[in-house]
Order: structure tokens, then sequence, then C-alpha cells
């Protein structure tokens, strides 16, 4: 049942990760200026080339990384 929680923590944090992007980007989009949006979008890429991005979840934070950016290309 732990190991059940931590999956589940991780796989938010990922999901949180793909929001949080999509989010600013989406933001970026109608101002490439706004530094909230800026900010947040440089959390997320340094998360993901984090070497505690790739330990916590097992993925490549590169390949993570490009993937949230797949995902938002899928949903324009």
């Amino acid at each position: 049942i732990m190991e059940e929680a931590y999956v589940d923590l991780i796989n938010a944090i990922i999901l949180q990760a793909f929001k949080d992007y999509r989010f600013a980007h989406k933001k970026l989009k109608r101002d490439p200026l706004d530094p909230d949006a800026q900010r947040l979008m440089n959390d997320v890429v340094s998360f993901c080339r984090s070497e505690w991005c790739e330990w916590l979840t097992g993925y490549d934070g590169e390949w993570l990384l490009e993937r949230i950016k797949h995902d938002i290309n899928l949903h324009k």
C-alpha cells in the first residue's frame, strides 16, 4: 500500500508538470513577456532537467519535457 502511495505521488508530480507547462505556454502565447508564466515555464524546464526528476520519476528529464511539448501540440 505504501509503494502504491509513492507511485500515485510521482504520477501527480508528473501530471502537475504537464499542467503547469501547458498553462504557462497558453499565457505566453497571449503575452510573451508575462513574468509569472515565464517563471512557471522555467521552473518546469528546470525540474525536468534536474537529476532529482530522473531519480524520482525514473524518466529521462529531456524525454519527459519532449512528451510535455508533444502533448501541447496535440491539444492545440
